[in-house]
Parts: C-alpha cells; structure tokens; sequence
C-alpha cells in the first residue's frame, strides 16, 4: 500500500509496518483472565483494561490497563481507530481529509473514555516522548496491554522477562490499521548512472534473504511472499510466531494517510487530539478547527 496511485507504482515498499496490539501474557493470568484471548474489541478492550488497572491503597495507579500513543508527530495510530470506527480519513488521491467525520469523532472519544470515563489509561496529551515511553512501560510492567509498530518487536522479544503476545488492534464496526514505514524510492532528474546503481542496490535490498534478515532484525512486515519459504524465516518463527501479526492484519489495513503537504495537514490532527485529551478544546471543536485548516490547505491543489 502507498506504492501505487493512479495505475502507476511510484515507489518500492521496504520498512514497511501496521501498528499492532502487544499484551503481557503473564499480567493476563494475574487477572484472572486468559492469556491466549487477547481483547478482540473495544467492549472487550475497556473490560481487560479494568481488570488489568492495579491501584495502591491510596488510589494511585501502579500498572495501567492500557497504553496508546494514538499521536505522536503523525496521527498515525489514531488512523487505525477511525478505520475501526468505520471511516476514512484521507482521499487516496490526497485532495481532502474528513478529520471531523462521525467516525473520527468517536474514535476520539473513545481514547478519552479509556483515559478519563474508565481511567485505564495514563492521562494526558499523547506525545512523540509518550510513544518512546509507552515500550519502556510495557517492558517495565508498568501497563499491561499496548499500541505500538510491529517494527517494535524485536526490542519487545529481546527485553521482555515475562510471557508476551501480539494481536490485531481490537476492533469496532471492523477490524483496522494503517500501514506505514519507508519505501525505496529514485528521483527522475539524476544522472543516468546514478540511477542505475539505485536499482543495483534496491533488488538487492529486496532478494528474499537480504528482504528476510531485516525482517527477522526488526519485526517490520515481510516485502515479500517468498521470504516466508525460507529456512531462516521459518527458524524466527519457531521463537517468534507474533512475527507475522502484522502480515496477517493487513487484510484489514488502510492506506496511510496520504495528501498533499502530508506532515503539515498531519500535524493539524495531531494538535486536535491532543487538544482534545488534555480538555482545551472539545472533540467537536477540535475536530472542526483541524478538518477547517486541513482543507484550506489541500483546497490550493484542487
């Protein structure tokens, strides 16, 4: 996905990723639930999260239910809920937005009842800091279930001292996630050799056991089908079968949000939740004020 537009592919997909749902195993049975029955919804979502929300006598939170970095420079995991939700966020062909849909308004919601209606959730503004320390929290036992890339894996394999699985992001009205990550791609106004030696190292970048070792180094999505048949990736997947959670969820995945000036329209819904979390503003209102700006933008390249 994002590698082609208009009937044409305009770039090679590589560090490619969906973010994916990691819950501690051990935690699980703590709280006397199963631990191979990770949350399938949102319903099911807040229920574990209560369970798994741990208080001291004096009412301070010492393990959280849940932990989502639903913005951090980009909207890309709160993308996910409003696909869940049932929306779409962008145009694939990047002239409009719907930031203010039904459907992102109750994907908002949503993470500021988990935070403030259920309080399951750290309070606060989600932040690039917050996503950084949402792994260490997760390794550190103090949350119980969380949001994060798949190309988070490897630290999370590598780290964790307790039993850990990964699962879709619950869903809603659906499943749903957006893609993301890098892609290869070769400018048109360069030197003829310069290009060639691009295409050199892109296949062999992308030959099934260079495309394998990344993979297998990293947690990100395989590129290729092929990589799945080899002996090295089957060996990753005899001690890592969470491996292919985000293979397997993009059945469900969206494309990511692509429009014109991307990082500028993206952060103008980045402010939005995060105005929204911390109570400056409505969702409503935030929501509105991000849709108004974002079209002003994109409204010059129609």
């Amino acid at each position: 996905m994002n590698a082609r537009a208009n009937g044409h592919i305009w770039s090679i997909p590589w560090q490619r990723s969906t973010p994916i749902f990691y819950y501690n195993k051990d935690l699980f049975q703590k709280a006397g639930l199963d631990p191979n029955q990770p949350p399938k919804n949102w319903t099911e979502l807040v229920a574990d999260a209560q369970k798994l929300t741990v208080r001291d006598p004096s009412g301070q939170v010492t393990q959280w239910g849940v932990q989502i970095p639903a913005v951090d420079t980009s909207p890309w995991i709160i993308q996910g809920f409003i696909i869940q939700a049932g929306g779409d966020l962008a145009d694939p062909d990047g002239k409009w937005v719907k930031f203010n849909s039904p459907e992102a308004a109750r994907a908002v919601q949503f993470i500021l009842d988990l935070q403030n209606k259920y309080k399951v959730h750290p309070p606060g503004a989600s932040s690039e800091a917050f996503w950084d320390q949402t792994s260490q929290d997760f390794i550190q036992q103090k949350v119980a279930m969380m949001y994060l890339s798949t190309g988070a894996m490897t630290f999370i394999r590598k780290n964790a001292t307790f039993q850990w699985g990964a699962a879709f992001m619950p869903g809603d009205k659906r499943y749903g996630a957006p893609t993301g990550g890098g892609s290869f791609y070769i400018f048109k106004k360069i030197p003829p050799e310069h290009a060639k030696a691009a295409w050199t190292f892109i296949r062999w970048m992308t030959e099934p056991a260079t495309a394998a070792r990344w993979t297998i180094g990293t947690g990100y999505v395989p590129i290729r089908k092929s990589e799945l048949s080899l002996p090295a990736f089957k060996d990753y997947l005899k001690v890592a079968p969470q491996a292919l959670t985000a293979t397997e969820q993009l059945r469900y995945a969206g494309e990511q949000m692509t429009v014109h000036e991307v990082d500028r329209v993206g952060l103008l819904l980045v402010t939005a939740v995060q105005a929204a979390q911390t109570g400056r503003l409505t969702v409503k209102a935030a929501l509105d004020r991000a849709q108004r700006d974002a079209m002003a933008i994109l409204s010059q390249y129609k």
